[in-house]
């Protein structure tokens, strides 16, 4: 298989740091020429830069690797439906999150459960079989989607 490689992710990296060195360099060339106020405000701006925006790269460069992932199909058979319970604390606040799954006997003989939305997880029955699409990277699986054979 051709290996894909990630080009809109390394060019919103470049992206990042092209406009941080900007930033910077603006900054302290505009401090050196007297232009104190202006020269602050651009370094505080590259520093500010910095730091928020480095997580939101890593969030959209590894958004885009996934999407960059070829969908896998496999015949499979609903063989579990459930859900798993996820509970949230922020600040005083708790919330209860509850997530429809369903587990999938695949042709190879492996078992997958997946987290699915609600549209599917009312829309199939256990023992159907079908076509499961899903993605794969290294030990993570996502779940694509699930087309039923009639």
């Amino acid at each position: 298989m051709k290996k894909q490689r990630n080009w809109l992710g390394y060019i919103f990296i470049a992206l990042y740091i092209l406009i941080f060195i900007l930033l910077l360099i603006s900054g302290l060339f505009l401090y050196n020429i007297g232009k104190i106020d202006i020269g602050k405000f651009l370094y505080s701006a590259s520093i500010l830069w910095l730091v928020v925006m480095l997580p939101v790269t890593w969030v959209m460069v590894n958004n885009f690797r996934l999407k960059m992932l070829p969908n896998k199909k496999i015949s499979a058979k609903v063989v579990q439906k459930g859900t798993i319970s996820s509970i949230r604390h922020v600040g005083k606040t708790v919330s209860n999150k509850i997530n429809p799954t369903i587990t999938f006997e695949l042709s190879d003989g492996r078992l997958s459960t997946f987290i699915v939305p609600i549209d599917l997880f009312n829309y199939v029955f256990e023992n159907e079989s079908g076509i499961l699409v899903y993605k794969e990277q290294g030990k993570y699986i996502y779940f694509v989607n699930f087309e039923r054979q009639q």
